[in-house]
């Protein structure tokens, strides 16, 4: 595997589990320092790649990253919300028969709840993007938020084993029209 396609393989786990995971509430450690090292360079280059593949300029990019870190800021509490609400649900309904009924009818409205907030997000990032963005390069932006948490999806799946190198494809982290056509290589 070449090294920048790890490095992106990194760019696009670590944003989101990053933003899922609650504040340490204990002092930095040394790994804890490094671990924050590491996902602050695997932003930097996650930024890159966006920067690339969206077409921005140096002033869209600083403008993005303004309204991303605004945004972050109200989804990681809405995710740990779902997260929570999730597990709750999780542990009445375990046991039907005895499950409370009322209870496991509030935390659905709950999960609703958070839909219909976490779509009024959606909708005030896209007005604030829509002021220094195209509506492609919003909509490609929006592809590869998409593509990175569907591929930290698969990765929490795979468990442990998927941050072994070697667990992404080589080329899987190319646009679709550079690949090559399969049992084909490059020179």
């Amino acid at each position: 595997m070449r090294p920048h396609t790890l490095a992106l393989a990194l760019a696009l786990a670590a944003a989101p589990i990053a933003a899922q995971q609650p504040a340490p509430s204990k002092p930095l450690t040394t790994s804890d320092s490094g671990r924050a090292d590491l996902e602050d360079r695997v932003r930097q280059r996650f930024a890159l790649v966006v920067k690339q593949r969206v077409g921005l300029s140096d002033e869209q990019m600083s403008r993005l990253q303004q309204v991303q870190q605004k945004y972050e800021q109200q989804r990681r509490p809405l995710a740990l919300e779902e997260r929570s609400t999730r597990l709750q649900l999780r542990g009445l309904v375990i046991n039907e028969s005895a499950a409370d009924q009322k209870q496991v009818d509030l935390l659905l409205g709950k999960l609703v709840d958070i839909q219909k907030r976490r779509i009024q997000l959606l909708e005030a990032e896209q007005k604030d993007l829509s002021a220094f963005m195209t509506p492609v390069q919003r909509a490609k932006f929006m592809g590869m938020r998409e593509q990175l948490r569907k591929r930290v999806e698969q990765m929490r799946q795979r468990g442990a084993g998927a941050a072994r190198p070697g667990a992404v494809r080589p080329g899987a982290m190319r646009p679709r029209a550079n690949r090559p056509r399969a049992g084909l290589r490059r020179p």
